[in-house]
């Protein structure tokens, strides 16, 4: 964990941050082991990060082990909807994606390597395919500002039917080895032995100093306040999260959703014009308004070659008004100039589609018979 992206705040692996990774064939034996020995089926998985290449060798032979795990796994943010997929049916149950963060600029402080559009993306995702997420939310980094937070916090009452954050969101520690322990320069310095030390060593300050592995620093980042607004909006989001709900379903010519969310007053929306179902599949993945209206555009054309459609600025106007619209709705999720929408895929979507065609059926039939007995003998 750490070899392309090193957290700043992160102190794993000091000693070296090549990565490293068991043999599947061997980890598929140990488990399947331990299995047996303990005739027990749920188990954390310890690894810093889960293997990428495990998706091709040890999750499908975990599948079609027969037996019935249950695992936690630590996983990057930005994996797909599919690899979730495949991680649910070799068994695991629960992630920890290590989002730490909503907002792009923050995530970038910590050099995460993904945006906050990413990290709604997976919440929203692991929703859809059956997935638990735990995950904490972190402030104090330098260079952070109170509107880092804020455009956050005022969006969260659409997040409520996802995984909140485990707990409140907590300040970070500085720990040895970490980006910020070895380089003052970005933003830490006159670190101290963290306070517990003291009371369990009775040592010089230097030789405590070099015991320690967490510190203690001036704190940096955003004021008390800010964090308190955060917080606020942090247990709200825990308290509504089991009654909350959002899904939606796509039958082609038309995109239904289903809300409860304290915070809308809407339960049903349908969406059938051509522009917004195409809009709304387009923001499965994160999007820019002039990225979102080049595709657009690119379908208009694919569809009716011979047709002139408006300059850019008026399809970018159309989307941009579009997107400001379905987030006062609560469908998308805006940061750092992309939107994501937020509405996992409805889980019995089959059954409502065998329902919508049943309907739509009936309906044909009954227009069909009223022809036939309108038609001339």
């Amino acid at each position: 964990m750490g070899e392309k992206h090193h957290c700043t705040f992160c102190g794993l692996n000091g000693s070296s941050m090549q990565f490293r990774s068991k043999n599947p064939a061997v980890f598929f034996e140990e488990i399947v082991e331990l299995a047996r020995r303990h005739r027990v089926l749920d188990m954390y998985v310890v690894d810093n990060i889960l293997d990428m290449n495990y998706l091709k060798s040890l999750l499908p032979r975990l599948k079609e082990s027969g037996y019935d795990l249950r695992l936690q796994y630590e996983i990057k943010s930005n994996m797909r909807r599919n690899q979730l997929r495949t991680l649910v049916e070799a068994g695991v149950v629960y992630v920890q994606p290590g989002i730490e963060n909503l907002n792009s600029k923050v995530l970038a402080l910590m050099d995460k390597g993904v945006t906050g559009c990413q990290n709604v993306r997976m919440l929203r995702d692991a929703a859809t395919v059956g997935l638990t997420v735990a995950w904490n939310y972190l402030h104090g980094f330098p260079g952070e500002e109170a509107g880092d937070y804020d455009d956050a916090v005022a969006q969260m009452p659409a997040l409520e039917h996802l995984n909140p954050p485990a707990s409140q969101s907590a300040r970070i520690a500085i720990e040895r080895f970490s980006p910020y322990f070895n380089n003052p320069g970005l933003g830490f310095s006159d670190l101290r032995p963290a306070q517990q030390y003291r009371f369990i060593y009775d040592l010089p300050e230097a030789e405590m100093f070099d015991l320690a592995y967490i510190f203690d620093v001036p704190p940096r980042g955003i004021a008390d306040e800010v964090v308190e607004r955060l917080n606020a909006a942090i247990t709200a989001w825990q308290q509504a999260y089991a009654g909350s709900r959002l899904t939606h379903s796509d039958f082609g010519d038309r995109i239904v959703l289903v809300s409860r969310r304290r915070a809308f007053d809407w339960t049903v929306l349908e969406l059938t014009g051509p522009e917004e179902t195409a809009l709304f599949r387009l923001l499965d993945q994160p999007h820019t308004v002039a990225a979102a209206a080049r595709k657009l555009r690119a379908g208009t054309e694919r569809a009716a070659p011979g047709a002139a459609p408006g300059p850019d600025r008026q399809a970018e106007a159309r989307v941009r008004e579009t997107l400001r619209h379905w987030r006062s709705l609560g469908l998308v999720y805006e940061d750092g100039g992309q939107y994501v929408h937020v509405a996992p895929a409805s889980v019995n979507q089959e059954l409502l589609r065998l329902g919508y065609l049943k309907e739509n059926d009936a309906r044909e039939a009954t227009d069909l018979a009223a022809r036939l007995q309108s038609a001339p003998a």
